[in-house]
């Protein structure tokens, strides 16, 4: 990844933390110097932790964007990726494949087929940020 953000000229900087107490100090440290946006990766724990996380970015009023269009309903600024409601009915047909006695060595890797682009905008009046209506007719889902 940072051999295609030098490409376009972005800086990446990889910010890691252990616990969920954790994140106060990440997000306090990033004050320090703050990034431009803050990118949420795909991650379980972190998918637990979204309110918290949101909540941190707007406080420390850093754009983030995640990986699930939960985030923000959380408070996230945008999302862009499938909804996990998607990706647990995709897991379910698996499960019972492999149930009824295929071998998942013989399953096809798929890839999600439905992604969606959300933009909270309330988030983005607390930040200060104005979304351009290009952006807006894209989205998905707009929460305002």
């Amino acid at each position: 990844m940072p051999a295609q953000a030098d490409s376009i000229g972005v800086t990446v900087r990889s910010v890691e933390f252990t616990t969920a107490g954790g994140l106060d100090a990440t997000f306090a440290a990033l004050a320090g110097k703050p990034p431009e946006a803050v990118v949420v990766m795909s991650d379980a724990a972190l998918y637990d932790l979204r309110e918290h996380i949101s909540a941190l970015a707007v406080r420390h009023r850093l754009p983030t964007i995640a990986y699930v269009p939960e985030f923000t309903d959380a408070g996230a600024l945008m999302s862009y990726g499938p909804p996990r409601r998607a990706m647990y009915r995709r897991t379910a047909e698996y499960v019972k494949k492999i149930l009824a006695g295929a071998k998942p060595a013989d399953l096809p890797v798929q890839q999600p087929t439905q992604v969606e682009l959300s933009i909270n905008l309330r988030t983005a009046k607390a930040l200060g940020i104005t979304i351009p209506d290009t952006v807006l007719a894209r989205a998905d889902r707009v929460i305002e």
